[in-house]
């Protein structure tokens, strides 16, 4: 076979010279002995120096997917391969990083089977994985082939069809169908088998925060979701969301969503960065918003009674913080304090049904009880005609 213009032969030295420069795994075209099964139920994890490689080349653009769209999709299935903990695995970019220039030029032309096992044998790599994204009747299509190295062949082909809206659960899926071995879910907030986890964020959280933040004291800090895995530069990284709740010099008091992320660097994870978005501020004294069991009904009705008539409320939203206004009695007029809402509502009027994805409202604490005051409703679009 040849290649641009090298021989098969010239094609492996070249790569196994790149390999045997950066002192990059096992000798070439050697298979570990503890290479688990790739099919069937999941057997015990290998010890970790005994793990088998497996290169992740890349999924190539199909129909109607951009590159990037592609390049992200792998990212997640490359996250999902590694959450299974049985493969050394790496990824393009690193072969790149290990590989000369020559062998990284046959690298970008490598489609073939036996030019794969090629590249495979120089890279110790037990087994290869490569695929392509494409659009089929509108849906997403991923295909992906994993080759046995040491067999010298395709071992297994998958296909499946992808949801957009949940692509990790699709790349969790994946790895399950393509090498028998089940991705474990992130599970509960603090159901982390390794740090750092959600202790080891908080802490980091804080630390930042007195750097960044001097003015604003913290009060509480509280993971709000799972973490989130994903590849930053080619590294593995695992961001958290913290709910931190914060007291000013003033007495004001405040909730803020913290985004702290750790990337795992040379086997080691390092603080990589901190961001943070406002969520609401908070009254000072004692003045709870409505309770739950009522917020619904009093934003809802308030809502249908601004758009009159027969108008009925299908659904309703809430957005989870609301933001606080104090009260002002000295001012002119003086002014109440108040909780305003986000919410997602759906009504129906005169056998026409509306969504309005975003409306606005608040709601104020008076002698009476509560009282709605109206805000913007944008973007409602009538979607079904009852008639």
């Amino acid at each position: 076979m040849q290649r641009a213009g090298l021989s098969k032969a010239r094609f492996v030295s070249v790569l196994c010279a790149g390999a045997t420069i950066f002192s990059f795994g096992a000798e070439a075209g050697s298979v570990p002995d503890a290479t688990p099964p790739l099919s069937g139920k999941t057997s015990p994890l290998p010890a970790a120096n005994a793990r088998p490689r497996l290169a992740f080349l890349d999924l190539a653009a199909g129909p109607e997917v951009t590159r990037e769209v592609a390049q992200a999709a792998g990212d997640l299935f490359v996250v999902s391969l590694s959450d299974t903990a049985r493969f050394d695995v790496i990824t393009k970019a690193d072969v790149k990083a290990m590989l000369g220039y020559e062998a990284q030029a046959q690298l970008l032309g490598c489609g073939e089977a036996s030019c794969m096992v090629d590249l495979g044998g120089a890279l110790g790599a037990a087994y290869l994985v490569n695929g392509s994204l494409g659009r089929l009747g509108g849906q997403l299509q991923l295909t992906l082939a994993l080759i046995d190295v040491a067999a010298a062949s395709v071992s297994k082909r998958v296909s499946l069809a992808l949801n957009e809206a949940s692509l990790q659960a699709g790349m969790r899926d994946a790895v399950l169908r393509l090498t028998g071995s089940v991705v474990i879910d992130p599970g509960p907030v603090d159901a982390c088998g390794t740090p750092p986890c959600a202790r080891e964020a908080i802490a980091a959280c804080k630390r930042w925060w007195e750097k960044e933040w001097d003015s604003q004291t913290i009060v509480g800090i509280v993971p709000d979701g799972p973490v989130e895995q994903m590849l930053v530069d080619g590294k593995p990284a695992r961001v958290f969301l913290l709910l931190v709740r914060t007291r000013a010099l003033n007495g004001e008091r405040s909730e803020d969503m913290a985004h702290i992320r750790f990337k795992k660097i040379e086997g080691d994870w390092y603080f990589d960065q901190a961001t943070k978005s406002h969520l609401r501020n908070l009254p000072i004294s004692p003045d709870d918003p409505p309770p739950d069991a009522n917020l619904v009904t009093l934003l809802g009705s308030g809502f249908a009674a601004t758009k009159g008539g027969d108008a009925r409320i299908v659904k309703l939203t809430p957005g989870r913080f609301p933001d606080y206004t104090r009260a002002v009695p000295t001012a002119a007029p003086p002014r109440t304090a108040k909780w305003a809402y986000t919410f997602g509502v759906t009504y129906s009027k005169a056998g026409k049904t509306t969504i309005c994805p975003r409306a606005e409202a608040a709601i104020v604490k008076l002698k009476g009880g509560w009282s709605y005051l109206a805000g913007a409703d944008g973007r409602c679009e009538e979607v079904l005609d009852a008639q």
